[in-house]
């Protein structure tokens, strides 16, 4: 992913190179309230990891830096699976998104899943959230995605409202997962 942007006009236009989908897709972003999206490189990641540990203290997961560490590696040397994009704000790290490829054949072919959408403290009720799951729709797009699925924890209330403004709606199906490997015998 190469980052282009013209000062002046104040935009950032991103192009992503996705194998599903042929050529080069490119899209701009208005950045009214100065808040920006862009994909992170390997030189954010520090900035990344922040973020991520403090998502996991917010919802009380375990933090494993040297897993969320060979995480953002496996994204970076895979491009095609996901990434993650830093939320910035008046040009500081203020939040991210990682999103993962899937595919389903009931939903159309290729889905992006919301897997983490965090805006740190300082930053939030500013709109950048929802401002990020807008710019949400574009990176999909140029992922070649139909759909856009996504999990938010029951210890945060006010996202399903949120989510509902932006177009998600709850399914009438059961979430399940279980790790590979811990199938019951038959």
């Amino acid at each position: 992913m190469r980052i282009a942007s013209d000062i002046g006009v104040k935009w950032h236009g991103f192009i992503f190179d996705s194998p599903s989908t042929p050529g080069r897709l490119r899209y701009k972003w208005q950045t009214m309230n100065n808040p920006l999206i862009t994909r992170a490189e390997a030189e954010d990641n520090e900035s990344v990891l922040e973020l991520m540990e403090q998502f996991a203290g917010a919802l009380n997961l375990t933090w494993d830096r040297a897993l969320r560490e060979a995480n953002l590696r496996h994204l970076s040397d895979h491009p095609s699976v996901g990434g993650v994009w830093l939320i910035r704000d008046e040009g500081k790290a203020a939040g991210y998104l990682a999103l993962t490829t899937m595919f389903s054949f009931e939903f159309g072919g290729v889905c992006v899943l919301l897997d983490e959408l965090f805006v740190a403290t300082a930053h939030q009720g500013r709109g950048l959230a929802a401002s990020a799951l807008v710019e949400l729709d574009k990176i999909a797009d140029s992922m070649g995605a139909r759909q856009v699925f996504l999990e938010a924890a029951e210890a945060t209330p006010k996202l399903p409202e949120m989510y509902a403004r932006q177009g998600f709606s709850r399914r009438p199906y059961y979430n399940y997962h279980r790790p590979v490997g811990t199938a019951a015998e038959s």
